[in-house]
């Protein structure tokens, strides 16, 4: 949630605009308010989409359908202005995290809970389809979870619109790893589409990790037609249930009342929910925890919450800085990537190979440990043959096809009939000391490195050599390792380090990064004070910035040319200076004036000034009336700053 901006419109339609929700495809949505009070999700059209005459048309027709659509687990139209310019649409206001928060914080959910979205998804498609509309794309991200179960949004309008401007590129309207093979290969969407990407959804609730990988759209693509998912971490009968729902022809699929049969029969018996809630305590706290405080109304502002706490409501009359989810960690100890253990697929493993020149891949079983950093190649040849491992699988007891020559290339046709004895290309990594960096003049699956005693960026340094071994589980420990060489003619495995001259690509959660803009190359890790950000999450081999969850301020992204197993995106939150975090009614002592000022949190008693409010606008003093104010923004980053007001102690 973030708000509104000096070009947002005060008002759509009769509601009142509170702050912006996010931006899809089709537009901007924001939050608004009924004139009675009652909270809605207000979808405005793109401006380029509002010109198109066909996507108006198609527009219409599906919201006209989708406001018909009712159930406990949708969230339903309730108005629409589709003769305004731009045309808007309106649906009830889900408080809640999507399912991708809610695991990329927490992780995977628990058994019984992914029990009971299997059976309100079920429920919600149901009710989508009964209206004749087909979802296209059921993700994650789309299923927004309150504390009374699952809703279903953005179902039969922005993803349901054949022949707009968005198939017009030759664009698929859907999001890869949850669209259905039938679809992928040009055919129609149907409801058993819908059921595949809800088996896809499901095994993503229960591992963490989309069942046909991750990677870039095309592989993906492949690996749903023509692979078999990944559903290894998935619960047995969960994975019945799941397997049937990813069944590649259509037909085999259940339907949907089938389905809702069979969790039925086979969900695990529990006492019944208490009136008012639905998930296990684990989830529904992490979903408590996981609200950011809406806007503040007049009259009932959004107080500024603690770091780990959600917004409080604040005085009447002057709105507070809404309340962000402090992160959660697991135990203490050196900082990691904050993924479930099933997402961190391990390194890049590459094998040198003792017949030819170069050096080229080798995957091999054992060799997707889970790593700090580093990641798995997808294999990008075609699928393995029927009862085979599948190429693009990646479980620890995966055994995957290796690429390396069985035999040395055939002598030349000029070659003497007696030939010398052919000699062996040198090792480049033979001897190889940490601190030595190599260049890569081949690719990332078929590496051609030479030393280089320069190690500019876009080198990779030797961080640890482990002799005698052709095991590179032990670069998992090794801090700043982003890519294994495991070399059988040296019997050693190598870890190395990408170099880059932005520091920030190797902070770890829980440090401090700051760069002068968002586009700028030189990010630097910083010590944590007010002005810089600090890591809440890191991913690799994606730059999505949706990926990041709503206590994200900002995403910064790592793109490495030819390497995109070590792409990275870093979710960053501002370290705000004390009198721009505390609560409304905090006690501060101020030393100093004007830009010198400078507050701490004390008691009332040795205070000499009160937090009256707040205001998400840099330099507004007019906001705080008769009272002082105090503003603040972060070097570079000025729609980040706040205006604070200040009173007497009384």
């Amino acid at each position: 949630m973030e708000p509104l901006s000096a070009t947002d419109p005060p008002a759509i339609g009769g509601f009142r605009l509170q702050a912006r929700l996010g931006a899809g495809g089709m537009g901007q949505v924001y939050l608004g308010l009924s004139p009675a009070g009652r909270a809605v999700a207000v979808k405005v059209v793109h401006p380029e989409l509002a010109r198109d005459g066909e996507f108006l048309r198609r527009f219409a027709h599906k919201a006209a359908a989708a406001r018909a659509v009712s159930g406990m687990y949708t969230a339903p139209v309730v108005a629409m202005g589709l003769g305004d310019s731009p045309p808007w649409l309106a649906t009830a206001y889900v408080p809640g995290p999507s399912l991708a928060d809610l695991v990329a914080r927490y992780g995977p959910l628990p058994e019984a809970a992914v029990w009971r979205l299997a059976a309100g998804l079920t429920e919600a498609l149901q009710a989508v389809h009964g209206c004749g509309l087909v979802h296209r794309d059921l993700k994650p991200a789309n299923v927004l979870l309150a504390a009374d179960g699952p809703y279903v949004i953005d179902f039969g309008i922005s993803r349901a619109l054949d022949g707009t401007a968005f198939t017009a590129t030759g664009r698929l309207i859907g999001t890869p790893g949850y669209m259905s093979p039938e679809y992928v290969a040009g055919g129609a969407a149907v409801p058993a589409s819908d059921v595949f990407s809800l088996g896809c959804l499901l095994a993503y609730a229960a591992t963490g990790n989309p069942p046909y990988g991750r990677g870039d759209p095309a592989s993906v693509l492949y690996r749903v037609v023509n692979g078999r998912p990944d559903l290894s971490g998935v619960p047995p009968r969960l994975r019945e249930i799941i397997t049937a729902c990813l069944a590649r022809n259509p037909a085999a699929r259940p339907a949907l009342p089938q389905l809702a049969a069979k969790l039925s029969r086979t969900a695990p018996g529990a006492p019944p929910a208490p009136p008012g809630t639905f998930w296990p305590a684990p989830v529904a706290e992490g979903i408590r925890l996981s609200q950011a405080a809406p806007a503040g109304q007049a009259g009932q502002p959004g107080k500024a919450g603690q770091a780990g706490q959600p917004g409080q409501p604040g005085q009447p009359g002057k709105a507070g800085r809404p309340g962000k989810a402090g992160p959660v960690r697991a135990g203490a100890g050196k900082p990691t990537i904050r993924l479930p253990a099933a997402r961190r697929r391990g390194d890049p493993r590459i094998a040198v190979s003792a017949v030819a020149s170069a050096l080229v891949v080798a995957l091999c079983a054992g060799a997707v440990a889970a790593n700090h950093y580093a990641r798995t190649h997808y294999s990008s040849s075609p699928p393995a043959a029927a009862g085979s491992q599948p190429a693009f699988s990646d479980p620890p007891s995966a055994t995957l096809p290796s690429v390396i020559p069985t035999t040395p290339p055939s002598s030349p046709a000029t070659a003497p009939s007696t030939p010398a004895a052919p000699s062996t290309p040198a090792d480049p990594l033979t001897g190889a000391q940490p601190g030595e960096c190599f260049s890569n003049g081949g690719s990332e699956q078929h590496p051609a490195l030479r030393p280089d005693s320069v190690c500019p960026d876009g080198d990779f340094q030797v961080v640890q050599v482990l002799a005698g071994t052709t095991d590179a589980s032990g670069c998992d420990e090794v801090t700043d390792d982003d890519w294994n060489i495991i070399d059988p003619a040296g019997d050693q495995a190598l870890c190395f380090s990408y170099q880059t001259s932005s520091s920030a690509y190797h902070a770890a959660d829980g440090q401090c990064v700051y760069g002068p803009s968002r586009r700028d190359t030189t990010w630097r890790s910083e010590p944590c004070e007010a002005g810089t950000f600090s890591v809440v999450a890191r991913y690799r081999d994606t730059t999505d910035g949706s990926e990041c969850g709503s206590d994200s301020d900002m995403a910064r992204q790592f793109t490495v040319p030819g390497y995109p197993d070590l792409d990275e995106l870093l979710c960053l939150q501002m370290n705000y200076p004390v009198v721009g975090t505390v609560p409304i009614d905090t006690c501060l002592l101020k030393s100093g004036t004007g830009s010198d000022a400078s507050f701490s949190q004390v008691p009332c008693d040795e205070a000499n000034v009160v937090v009256t409010g707040r205001t998400d606008t840099y330099d507004d003093p007019s906001f705080c009336g008769t009272d002082g104010a105090s503003w603040w923004h972060p070097r570079g980053y000025r729609d980040l700053g706040f205006t604070t007001c200040l009173g007497p102690v009384s």
